[in-house]
């Protein structure tokens, strides 16, 4: 079984009230399109669990 799937397979995944541990160090290393595919889902009331570091 793949586990890649694609973003709009992705976007129908999220759901109001989740919460989503995102990996990588949100400043840094983190995955862009997860990241715009949660914003275009449309879900409301999120719990997002990151690390911040800030890369510069």
């Amino acid at each position: 079984m793949s586990k890649v799937i694609s973003v709009e397979t992705l976007k129908n995944l999220f759901k109001d009230d989740m919460t989503i541990m995102v990996g990588g160090f949100l400043g840094c290393g983190t995955g862009e399109i997860l990241i715009d595919s949660l914003i275009e889902s449309g879900a409301k009331n999120l719990t997002i669990i990151g690390m911040i570091l800030l890369c510069g």
